[in-house]
């Protein structure tokens, strides 16, 4: 018969004492608990991110924890949280959760204006696979004009993040039933958290609509629907078109009137970039339009003034610092900008000035760029002698590197972007390219420029979009409240029609021009 065993868990400023029994794994039994934690590849003993400390004796060291660990960190009690099994009483160390943190969100490009005669009020939801941005929109009515004004955005890092930090993750842990309701209620848990918000930001009023939009597999687990089709070809989702909720049915509490969840074309093209190309208007535009989403996927469109092609390539979620070996998201101390002076010396700016925990994906991108421009990496990626085993220093501490696996991360998504933009492209010239997602916001085209991720000719033409997906579920909710509902859903439902969606695993020069893409040559 398996002992009774006490694990005591130091989570910040908290201690919690957890009765368990010998045997278990740790994080069925910090899951069981309520404790937030992160498991970046699924719990799939694959990437080593997932650390935790025991500060007192610690359990004998598994092969995977040899593979991931150095003997130092060995010995100062590190261990893999996925594959720990705890045995007799012990204690144990966590990092401050993401998750109770201030997010710096991936805003609209609307400016927000927090005073206003408003006489009703929409909230916007674009959840992401890293991350979950919302807004306040208030409407304003003057006889037969309609205005609205975004009063307040907010974010949070999505929860779903512990049982992966990419879809095919996620994906594969809803295999289990049980694991698939705690996906779905992390998601609604999230989502309820940010109306509830955002509600007290409009003084408690009535919110009369709130619009939910992300990528396709984040829309089925918000709605509770199988992701089993989206993870095995021929990748079929459950539902792409437009679905209209019954938001007392998902929320603990009254939140708001009506819930609408937004269109999507396929699998891999959701609607998120639906309702980007709704918020810029594609087709009223006459000039070639190239639009790049950015985020924990890449997911790109273009239009030819006619006709509209669609496509998704498996960038991963390096652009939002997953799979870097200090990546984190968009929180205070987070370095963002980053240049290398002459002396090989990295000089950072982190988010809100904080001390520097970790790169977020714009730093990502500008410390590989550095990298190049200094020579610390060459060509192919390749780091100097020096740098090699231990990685690049990015703080006087020493505790944040940017690594040579790190580099090969950003030649993957990149070289998987740049091959998916020219296939999808097929020698034809966008006269205007928009970039959307968190690079959007966040990055500065000239500091990124030597990852060669777009060609040259590329440069002037490039618009830093902002939250495109957040601001078309904004349009989209006020001209519901503005009466125009069913006009403003023929226009999502146009975009969606004339969607041709290529498959860059049927073409051939998509393999080729991804290999040639891994490099750091011109274009």
């Amino acid at each position: 018969m398996k002992k009774d065993i006490t694990v005591t868990v130091k989570d910040g400023e908290k201690t919690i004492c957890i009765k368990a029994a010998e045997g278990e794994f740790l994080k069925e039994i910090l899951r069981r608990s309520g404790i937030y934690f992160e498991l970046p590849c699924g719990g799939m003993a694959r990437c080593g991110r997932c650390r935790i400390y025991f500060t007192g004796e610690a359990p004998d060291p598994t092969s995977f924890d040899e593979r991931f660990l150095s003997e130092k960190e060995l010995r100062d009690g590190a261990r893999l949280l996925c594959r720990c099994i705890v045995r007799s009483d012990c204690k144990i160390m966590l990092t401050r959760s993401l998750c109770d943190m201030d997010m710096v969100i991936t805003k609209s490009s609307g400016k927000e204006h927090r005073e206003g005669n408003f006489t009703k009020y929409a909230v916007a939801v674009d959840i992401g696979t890293t991350t979950i941005a919302s807004s306040l929109i208030g409407i304003i009515e003057n006889g037969s004009d309609h205005s609205f004004d975004v009063i307040s955005g907010i974010g949070a890092v999505n929860s779903q993040r512990k049982y992966g930090a990419d879809v095919i993750s996620r994906i594969s842990a809803a295999a289990d039933p049980a694991v698939r309701d705690d996906l779905h209620h992390l998601m609604i848990s999230d989502v309820e958290s940010l109306i509830g918000k955002l509600k007290e930001r409009a003084g408690g009023a009535d919110i009369s609509l709130a619009v939910v939009t992300g990528n396709t597999t984040m829309l089925h687990f918000f709605t509770g629907k199988d992701t089993a089709g989206l993870g095995t070809y021929p990748y079929t989702p459950v539902f792409t078109e437009c679905k209209e909720q019954d938001p007392d049915a998902l929320f603990s509490r009254k939140l708001c009137e009506r819930l609408i969840v937004m269109p999507g074309i396929s699998a891999f093209v959701g609607a998120d970039i639906v309702s980007g190309l709704y918020s810029i208007d594609i087709a009223r535009e006459e000039k070639k339009l190239l639009f790049a989403d950015l985020g924990t996927n890449g997911e790109l469109a273009f239009w030819d003034g006619e006709h509209l092609r669609v496509t998704s390539t498996a960038a991963g979620p390096v652009f939002e610092a997953g799979n870097i070996s200090c990546g984190m998201a968009s929180v205070p101390g987070a370095i963002a900008h980053v240049a290398i002076d002459d002396r090989d010396r990295a000089v950072i700016t982190t988010i809100g000035g904080a001390d520097p925990r970790g790169l977020c994906g714009s730093g990502v991108l500008e410390t590989a760029s550095e990298l190049v421009r200094r020579g610390i990496a060459d060509s192919t990626g390749l780091f100097r002698d020096e740098f090699f085993e231990r990685g690049f220093p990015l703080d006087d501490g020493g505790r944040i590197y940017f690594t040579q696996q790190d580099m090969r991360q950003v030649q993957l998504a990149k070289a998987a972007v740049a091959a998916g933009i020219d296939a999808l492209l097929d020698r034809d010239m966008p006269d205007s390219v928009f970039i959307s997602g968190g690079l959007g916001s966040n990055m500065e085209i000239f500091k990124v420029k030597n990852v060669r991720m777009f060609p040259e000719s590329f440069n002037d033409k490039i618009t830093l979009a902002g939250n495109t997906a957040l601001a078309g579920a904004e349009k989209f909710a006020a001209m519901c409240l503005f009466g125009n509902e069913e006009e403003a859903k023929r226009s999502l439902d146009a975009i969606r029609k004339n969607a041709k969606v290529i498959e860059l695993a049927d073409l051939d020069a998509f393999d080729e021009g991804y290999i040639a893409a891994m490099n750091f040559r011109e274009r």
